[in-house]
């Protein structure tokens, strides 16, 4: 145990450690130069949209990137009259109302969060019909979700409801993972000792597995949303499970890394962490 701890140690010493932030060119920031941008003024009511990517409901992920930075396409792929529900509260948000919303496209980070390690790469499955993308406001204890439902072929936000974080299907993850990312001493007290530890050697390509102490942590623990967490929910279930899997991807594609909670009898509890 203790040679691979020595090992893991020596990976960071000669800078392999990639949870954090790189430099890289993200493939998403080249992507992004031939969505058009499109002014404000240049959208009414009655606007078509024009160059649509092909690609646009290939997948959630591709959709959403257009449904985020193409103003023409958003209007378009909104279905009005929109109802937005508040504290339980619905009104309807017409064409003429509806302002464009760039979701979390200006967030450094965004998380899937899990429910199984076996429900990883869900988002991918073709049958796939509804998504939920939240903002969780860790600060207002408030949560926003878009919705969104794929209708004939074609992804549609179809509806908005914002309520307080305590009536969120994820709630009692949120809860902790609130004071888990601003509270160090409740952290440390919520790792397990030791936790699991996985990343790669860039140099041969191989996966390192091992486990580290607890007071390590600090070495390894990655950039992690303070403020506002975003979550991709690809029809999780949530209810009644004990594992949390938190897959946390910078949005220039910089930074990716997974952490493993597991439930206890009184809260949450940090058990793994990989790089890969």
């Amino acid at each position: 145990m203790m040679t691979i701890i020595f090992i893991i140690l020596l990976i960071v010493s000669t800078g392999l450690i990639s949870c954090r932030e790189n430099k890289k060119e993200s493939l998403l920031e080249t992507a992004s130069e031939s969505v058009a941008e499109v002014k404000d003024s240049d959208i009414g009511c009655d606007s078509v949209v024009g160059n649509v990517p092909v690609a646009a409901d290939g997948s959630f992920d591709d959709f959403i990137w257009n449904f985020m930075r193409d103003k023409k396409f958003q209007y378009a792929r909104v279905q009005f009259p929109l109802p937005e529900k508040t504290d339980g509260k619905t009104i309807s948000r017409s064409k003429a109302q509806w302002h464009f919303d760039a979701l979390y496209a200006n967030e450094s980070t965004y998380a899937i969060i899990y429910d199984s390690e076996t429900s990883i790469g869900h988002e991918k499955e073709k049958s796939l019909k509804h998504v939920t993308v939240e903002r969780v406001f860790l600060d207002k204890e408030r949560v926003k979700q878009y919705l969104f439902d794929k209708i004939e072929g074609k992804w549609l936000l179809t509806g908005v409801d914002t309520h307080p974080l305590s009536d969120s299907l994820n709630g009692d993850f949120f809860t902790f993972y609130r004071r888990f990312v601003t509270d160090p001493s409740f952290q440390r007290s919520h790792i397990a000792n030791p936790f699991e530890f996985k990343t790669y050697d860039s140099d041969t390509f191989q996966e390192i597995d091992g486990v580290l102490d607890v007071e390590q942590w600090p070495d390894f623990m990655p950039d992690m949303p303070r403020h506002v967490l975003v979550n991709l929910d690809y029809e999780q279930k949530y209810a009644n499970s004990p594992t949390r899997v938190m897959i946390l991807t910078s949005s220039s594609a910089g930074m990716s890394c997974t952490l493993v909670f597991k439930k206890t009898a009184s809260s949450w509890q940090l058990t793994r962490l990989e790089d890969l």
